[in-house]
């Protein structure tokens, strides 16, 4: 279920709050191993933006609704914010379901 998806206006203020919420989502699953390499990695070339001069930047989510932000696309740039944010709990809980599992005998 998605916070912010369709509800909420595609503006500064809330680009902002979605931008932190995906970074703390992030930095939770990073500190149990669990982020995945597409959510925010400096290499990842997983997402593709068209700015308005038709360049295509590939990115990572982060990057790629920072770069949306700076064109003032902030409706696509909160969609990809929100799949980061997404990404950030799933690999929360799959790290830790992960680390709870144990060995089975």
């Amino acid at each position: 279920s998605s916070a912010f998806a369709g509800k909420v206006a595609p503006t500064k203020a809330n680009y902002e709050k979605a931008e932190a919420a995906a970074t703390a989502a992030l930095d939770k699953a990073k500190s149990v191993k669990g982020e995945w390499r597409d959510s925010r990695w400096k290499k990842s070339k997983f997402v593709k933006y068209k700015t308005p001069d038709g360049k295509t930047i590939k990115s990572s989510y982060m990057g790629a609704a920072a770069e949306a932000a700076k064109h003032g696309d902030y409706g696509k740039a909160i969609s990809w914010l929100e799949t980061a944010r997404f990404q950030g709990e799933m690999g929360y809980q799959q790290a830790m379901g992960q680390k709870d599992a144990g060995p089975r005998l």
